[in-house]
């Protein structure tokens, strides 16, 4: 199996010269953190993909492969994920996709390898409060997410208009049986269909092509320890997070990071 961290943006909304995955946070960053959860989860290092761009020098201390999205200045998720399908055999390979910016536990990496499904994408359960902690007016940030009965989504990434949304997509998605594969097609067919610039398009408006063209994406609920870095408040909690919960850093394979207290 193979792993794609999608990290090539920049922290505009910090205002940052820098990675959001790169920032110093209490002596670490959110990308030392996800590596070593996946190592956590048993995944291989040489398995580890991630996506750069802006500032793409700064990662190669990391002792993983990089692959360079040279259009991170004007694209999306989507571009950086089919920028890896030259390197990464999308039919037959299965696929872990992180954004680069979001702090989570290893539980959830070894629950999605184990799925026995051929998309699972799990949901935060916490999420109001999570949300409502980093904005006062957190509505206007959170987008649906619907599953029906059996937990199989039916709306995912569009803005909330009536309704609170039964969870949010925290960033994180498996494929197997080479899913990603038929995931790739479609989007090139929705593009043509549409005559959408794929640098515009968003990671879940592409999911919810999955459920456009009947493909079945099973949802696994997430309730440990998450956070993302899009605001100044997120730096105060991320901090917490670290200081409160050391184990996110007791692999040190990859990196002799060290907390800062």
């Amino acid at each position: 199996m193979k792993v794609i961290i999608l990290a090539a943006g920049a922290s505009r909304r910090l205002g940052l010269n820098q990675p959001k995955s790169l920032i110093k946070i209490k002596g670490t960053n959110l990308i030392e953190i996800q590596l070593n959860q996946l190592l956590k989860a048993g995944i291989k290092p040489e398995d580890i993909n991630i996506v750069t761009g802006f500032k793409y020098q700064d990662f190669k201390y990391l002792k993983v492969n990089q692959i360079l999205n040279d259009e991170y200045e004007y694209s999306h998720q989507v571009k950086s994920i089919l920028s890896c399908s030259s390197y990464i055999d999308f039919a037959n390979e299965d696929i872990l996709v992180s954004y680069g910016d979001v702090l989570y536990e290893s539980s959830i990496i070894t629950e999605l390898l184990n799925s026995k499904f051929d998309i699972t994408v799990p949901y935060l359960t916490d999420w109001k409060n999570i949300w409502s902690q980093r904005l006062n007016d957190y509505m206007s940030d959170v987008e649906s997410f619907v599953f029906d009965k059996d937990n199989f989504l039916v709306e995912i990434g569009k803005k909330v208009v009536n309704a609170e949304p039964q969870g949010q997509f925290m960033g994180l998605s498996y494929f197997k049986n080479g899913s990603l594969e038929k995931l790739k097609k479609i989007i090139i067919y929705e593009v043509n269909k549409q005559l959408i610039d794929i640098n515009d398009l968003e990671f879940t408006t592409a999911l919810n092509y999955l459920l456009v063209n009947e493909l079945t994406v099973k949802t696994t609920p997430y309730s440990g320890i998450f956070n993302e870095l899009d605001f100044p408040y997120d730096l105060t909690k991320l901090e917490q997070i670290i200081l409160n919960n050391k184990f996110l850093l007791d692999f040190e394979y990859l990196v002799n990071s060290k907390i800062i207290e």
